[in-house]
Formats: structure tokens, sequence, C-alpha cells
């Protein structure tokens, strides 16, 4: 039976102090501070713990409705698929403190990696488009650009360490370098999201 938002709540308090006493004080400072019930909400749509609530679709399920949606130029799959980013790096973070943990490992593992190359592969296509999902043509508003290339920034070493945390390498470090990123990271996503809901939307 799926469980009520309630117990997610409950669920992410406990995982907060679990990371709590793992990670130390840099996680503390990350994750404690958020509200719990909207991160608990991320939870419940993006599944990052091991719940009965599904992760989002895979990009490949989504395939047949982004095509059809680049009719409109794209916008509706760049709002799309800028709003999983910002669910995407939540998910990772979440997955990648579970790992350090040692909790569900085989399936915490999965979360993660399906996580990295969702995120990878959404962020490419917003770049440069990709006809897969929906969005035909490179992105060129500039605010858009200059938001996508400050992700990159912040992802680049995520991407590097997530990539060594599902090799087994020195799994705590990598675990840590993600969370303390994982704020900025939240905050460029949710910034490009914006400009570009900004961009595409129909006002009427």
């Amino acid at each position: 039976m799926p469980l009520l938002l309630a117990d997610h709540a409950q669920v992410s308090l406990s995982w907060h102090r679990m990371c709590q006493k793992t990670c130390g004080n840099e996680y503390e400072k990350l994750f404690l501070g958020r509200n719990v019930k909207k991160f608990a909400l991320m939870i419940a749509v993006g599944g990052a713990l091991t719940l009965s609530v599904p992760l989002l679709p895979s990009v490949a399920q989504e395939t047949g409705a982004a095509q059809a949606q680049s009719i409109d130029g794209g916008g509706q799959a760049r709002m799309n698929l800028a709003a999983r980013l910002t669910v995407l790096g939540q998910t990772l973070a979440a997955a990648a403190c579970m790992l350090d943990l040692g909790y569900d490992i085989a399936h915490e593992r999965e979360v993660l990696e399906e996580a990295h190359e969702d995120f990878t592969r959404l962020l490419w296509a917003l770049e440069h488009g990709d006809m897969t999902v929906g969005v035909p043509t490179p992105e060129r508003n500039r605010s858009a650009v200059v938001a996508i290339r400050d992700i990159h920034e912040i992802w680049e070493p995520m991407d590097a360490s997530a990539i060594a945390l599902l090799e087994g390498d020195h799994p705590h470090d990598h675990a840590m370098a993600i969370a303390e990123a994982n704020q900025a990271l939240l905050e460029k996503t949710e910034l490009l999201a914006s400009i570009i809901v900004n961009e595409y939307a129909d006002p009427f």
C-alpha cells in the first residue's frame, strides 16, 4: 500500500537524522534547514527512498509523447525537462546519502544510476536539442544558456562523484561531495526552470 504524505514526512525526518549522524555538519547544514514538507513531497514524486512510490517515468517511456510535443517548438517538452532536472538532482543526492549509509544498497545504486543518466541526458537535450525527448533545437535564450552553463559548473564534479560512487571508489568522500554541492544545484536548476517557463509558457 502506498505511503501517505504524512508517512513520507516521518520517513524523511528519520532519514535526515541518519544522514546527520553519518555525514556530519555539512549534511546538517545542507538539508536540515530545508522545509521538511517540501522535501517529503519531492520524495513522494521522485521516489528517492525505498518506498512504494516509483521514480518519475524514464526518458525512454516519454519518447512518444515528447515527439508529439515537439510540434510546438519544444516549449512544453523544455518546461517538463527543466522541472525534472530539479527532482533528479535531489533524487541523486538522496540516493548517494543512502548508499553512504549502506541502506538497501542494490536499490539505491539503481536509483542513483538512473537519476545520473537521466540528468545527464536531459541537460544535454535542453542545451543542444534532442528530438527523442521533444526538443527540436538548441536553446537560444541568453538567460537560459547562461543558467545551463552555471549548472554544468556544479554538475561536472557531481557527475564525477556519482560515477566514482557507482564504482565503489571512496564512497563516503563522494557522497559528501554530492551533498555539499546539492543545494547549489537545486538553486540553479530551479532558476533554469523558471527562465524556461517564462520563455515558453503560453500566456493565454
